[in-house]
């Protein structure tokens, strides 16, 4: 996870625009919103998203200029055709702190505004088309040839300077993409269908939390599709409702949906494996013996381990080090972890530290809990592995030693360290352990040198130009800290956040503080 990123000037770096920027943020800062009238409120209001557009078209506007020296840059260092404009799209999420994929999604839309909507792209300098607006036009023509691009910018502008026609500026959101999307079929008759096939490239299923410890399982499908997974859907739920089962309609179909993806009947054959989240305190406490259940953990981590699904993620987190389909700890060569009986499983983690839910986030402790009764397994066990923090910090620092060969313990302890992508401001799931020095530069195999990153953000990393390395931490708290360095020479910084509360480093029984190590 990232720690906040930040961008460190590496050469000259001035220009008119930067040098006034810093003087406008000193006087948005410093500049009290007391003592305004009502009127003087509502016109600096008015003002300021003016500025706030015309700044987002500036933004466009350099975005598609440094994609082109960018190219440019990559042409003349011999990088193959088929590889230019890799990390482009990054780099300008780092800038503009967020994640890649908006930033690539930003960067279309620029490309669209800047080459082929001249008039739109005029009134987004001029501060009277929001980012947003310029944004929801592009997007609704993009797959329109430049000409006919052309028309229906044209046609949103027509009314702007007092004739007749329309006057983008003036439309609702609504309105706007109304008029944008019969415009486009009045130019191209044959668009819904190309969009149809387009989305239809573009199917995912993705997850997002929802409150009351519930997510949202989302699947983008044709339409086709989806109406034959909902009527399969419903027609469980009909005839489970003809048989007698009390539940609602639409619980039988969550249910069902849940069953048939993950063949288990019911919640409880869900596997789950418990990450012990131990400070050097706990351990100390415990001399290096087994886990018991009263060994004060400071929070807990489960994960849900679909046998299939986890061998797969896992070949490819540990570089092909995956674990065979057995009935033992995936994680172990050794005879699994003693592991207490579901009464005692309040004495697993404190209460104000939430468990976390690999793939989710952050879930109550009482809910963990309950989900690892639910997950013994016919001899009363659940999987235990023990990952141990460091107070000052609450960042994870090992992992038990009783574990897989080096490749898959270090695996788990990155994950659980990381737990999203450690790209400042991207935040999506891991789907690659990088080395941020490449082995094959010398890079050692430890967890310091590894990072967590999402897929997109490791094959930016491979572009040419892009440099990786894990740093000592400068307040000497000993943080995970990677610092990136991106093609212009900016350096951003990673920092892993604590996955417990960090507290006083102490001896035990007492309250003075220990000496740091080095």
């Amino acid at each position: 996870m990232t720690g906040g990123g930040s961008a460190t000037p590496a050469g000259e770096r001035t220009s008119a625009v930067l040098d006034r920027a810093e003087d406008w943020l000193r006087v948005l800062a410093q500049t009290p919103v007391g003592g305004l009238s009502r009127v003087q409120m509502i016109d600096e209001l008015a003002a300021l998203e003016r500025l706030a557009a015309a700044a987002a078209a500036r933004q466009a506007r350099l975005a598609v200029a440094f994609e082109a020296a960018e190219r440019q840059a990559q042409a003349a260092a011999g990088v193959a055709a088929a590889r230019r404009g890799e990390g482009i799209a990054a780099q300008i999420g780092l800038a503009r702190r967020m994640s890649p994929t908006r930033a690539a999604i930003f960067l279309g839309h620029a490309r669209t505004l800047c080459l082929d909507l001249p008039e739109t792209m005029r009134a987004h300098v001029a501060g009277e088309l929001s980012e947003h607006r310029a944004g929801l036009i592009a997007g609704e023509v993009r797959l329109l040839d430049a000409a006919a691009r052309a028309n229906v910018d044209r046609h949103l502008h027509a009314g702007r300077y007092g004739g007749p026609g329309l006057d983008a500026t003036t439309l609702s959101d609504a309105r706007l993409r109304a008029e944008v999307r019969a415009e486009a079929y009045r130019q191209d008759p044959t668009i819904v269908l190309k969009r149809g096939r387009h989305a239809a490239t573009e199917r995912y299923v993705s997850l997002r939390p929802a409150p009351d410890i519930m997510s949202y399982l989302t699947g983008y499908l044709p339409a086709r599709e989806g109406v034959a997974c909902l009527a399969a859907l419903s027609a469980a739920a009909d005839s489970a409702r003809a048989a007698g089962d009390e539940r609602s309609r639409g619980q039988v179909m969550a249910d069902t949906l849940v069953a048939r993806i993950t063949g288990a009947a019911h919640p409880g054959e869900i596997k789950t494996e418990l990450h012990l989240i131990l400070t050097d305190q706990d351990l100390l406490d415990d001399a290096g013996g087994p886990a018991q259940a009263d060994c004060s953990p400071a929070s807990t981590v489960a994960e849900p381990m679909p046998a299939e699904a986890h061998a797969t993620a896992t070949a490819t987190a540990a570089n092909g080090d995956g674990w065979p389909d057995t009935e033992r700890d995936p994680w172990s060569d050794d005879e699994p972890e003693p592991t207490p009986q579901p009464g005692r499983l309040e004495e697993l983690g404190r209460l104000d530290e939430p468990g976390f839910l690999v793939g989710y986030g952050p879930v109550p402790a009482p809910v963990a809990r309950q989900w690892l009764r639910e997950s013994f397994d016919a001899a009363g066990r659940i999987w235990i592995r023990r990952l141990f923090t460091d107070p000052p910090t609450g960042q994870v620092r090992d992992v038990d030693g009783r574990a897989r060969p080096f490749p898959a313990r270090i695996a788990r302890l990155i994950l659980a360290r990381d737990r999203y992508c450690r790209t400042p401001f991207c935040g999506a799931p891991i789907r690659h352990l990088d080395h941020a020095h490449p082995r094959a530069d010398g890079g050692p195999g430890d967890a310091a040198n590894g990072q967590g990153l999402c897929e997109r953000c490791n094959q930016a990393k491979t572009a040419p130009g892009w440099s990786a390395r894990s740093v000592a931490d400068p307040m000497g708290l000993g943080r995970h800290i990677v610092r990136t360095t991106t093609p212009t020479g900016t350096v951003y910084e990673s920092t892993a956040s604590p996955v417990t509360k960090p507290r006083p480093r102490t001896k035990p029984g007492g309250s003075e503080q220990l000496p740091r190590a080095g």
